[in-house]
């Protein structure tokens, strides 16, 4: 059966010759993977780049709940970014949060808030011209209370990591409320270390409700570059 949905590209793979295998969160029907042929070729490439992780597409999908692997009828890019492909931080941004995104979601649950709380944020990270250097942290501050474990305050995030070993820091308890107390989109670190320091505390938050957290690759790109 046919039917209509947003969705956001987290990743693709190569398959076979001409075709990739994708993974995309979709409005409609939660994570499924994709397969689309043909997009590999010289002829498919225009299409191949709609399918640019955090990619934001209209679909037209076939949908078969048994299958593991379903198929699109149709795609068009359901908005255009206009500096997050071009900016090299964006970019990174943008790296770190199809990770983490794809570390959060379990299986084919559909989650039509937590969809239009990512679709709306890369849409804000696109537009803003500065100050976008604390992004990823507001991001994942945020959605840990679409995920179902927001925290009330930074003491129970700091509570629940030091019952777990996590030595804590004289000053984690204000970075966090800066965290708390700033509008998102904003900056609210004053340099590197301040940003590095908060974001280990994030991660080290999600780690103890999603043990897939252990391991972020991109983080280290983007401590080199904010």
């Amino acid at each position: 059966m046919l039917h209509k949905t947003k969705g956001i590209v987290l990743s693709y793979v190569a398959y076979k010759e001409t075709s990739v295998i994708c993974q995309i969160f979709t409005e409609k029907f939660g994570l499924e993977s994709f397969i689309e042929n043909g997009v590999r070729t010289a002829k498919g490439r225009n299409k191949l780049a709609l399918f640019q992780p955090l990619s934001i597409l209209d679909l037209v999908v076939y949908q078969h709940p048994k299958k593991e692997v379903q198929r699109i009828a149709e795609f068009k890019a359901a908005y255009f970014y206009h500096t997050a492909y071009t900016d090299l931080s964006k970019s990174s941004i943008l790296m770190f949060l199809a990770e983490v995104i794809s570390k959060s979601l379990h299986g084919k649950e559909h989650n039509e808030t937590l969809f239009g709380y990512i679709e709306n944020s890369l849409m804000l990270l696109d537009g803003l011209e500065n100050g976008y250097e604390d992004f990823h942290i507001h991001f994942l501050w945020q959605m840990s209370f679409y995920l179902g474990f927001g925290a009330a305050d930074q003491n129970e995030i700091l509570d629940q990591l030091e019952l777990h070993g996590y030595k804590i820091k004289p000053n984690d308890s204000l970075l966090l409320g800066h965290l708390y107390n700033a509008d998102f989109g904003k900056s609210f670190t004053q340099n590197r270390h301040e940003r590095n320091q908060i974001l280990d505390l994030i991660i080290g938050y999600y780690g103890l409700h999603n043990d897939r957290f252990l391991n972020i690759k991109s983080i280290p790109v983007l401590r080199g570059l904010f």
